[in-house]
């Protein structure tokens, strides 16, 4: 309701806190609270998204962890908000994590990974020396995008977390004008 008043048409769950490493129990906990906060936000008028990171791109029965979430969640009312650069960085596989959720994919968080750092399957985070503006790192946007505009997403956010946000996001933007897709 409070979202609603203020004009919100999402509520974001930005984080999974979890003290320990990131679990099944943890994941499949997590997405009965996010069937319960959709079906509210729903009631009220905004959406519920979630917000992955990387800490959930680990292996689980049901392929990775992200996949116990996604599929533990009422598709009616949850919905996903790709962090491409922290996803790619804890080690999901982007086109098709974007695919398989459709039109559960409602927007992204965009921000590239620079050349060289290392990938690490699970991490949630990474430094600040890490981001680098779009287009001049390890993602390959061009074909995240082309998915996710498939998919249907129709919010799509510049980050910059780097020591130089005003110097980069001048020059993600510059890329994504770019872009031919």
């Amino acid at each position: 309701a409070e979202a609603k008043a203020l004009g919100a048409s999402f509520v974001v769950c930005p984080w999974l806190p979890h003290d320990q490493k990131f679990d099944r129990d943890l994941a499949l906990r997590s997405a009965e609270a996010m069937n319960r906060f959709g079906k509210g936000a729903r009631d009220a008028a905004p959406r519920f998204s979630y917000h992955c990171h990387g800490y959930e791109f680990v292996p689980s029965p049901e392929g990775t962890l992200f996949d116990t979430l996604v599929g533990a969640t009422d598709p009616a009312t949850v919905t996903f908000q790709v962090d491409v650069f922290h996803a790619y960085h804890g080690g999901a596989n982007l086109v098709p994590v974007i695919e398989k959720l459709g039109p559960r994919a409602v927007s992204l968080h965009l921000k590239d990974l620079k050349k060289g750092f290392p990938v690490e399957p699970g991490a949630g985070t990474a430094p600040a020396e890490a981001d680098v503006p779009l287009g001049s790192g390890q993602i390959n946007y061009p074909a995240v995008l082309r998915a996710a505009m498939k998919a249907g997403a129709s919010q799509y956010y510049v980050e910059d977390e780097s020591p130089d946000p005003l110097g980069n996001i001048p020059k993600s933007v510059a890329y994504l004008e770019g872009l031919k897709l």
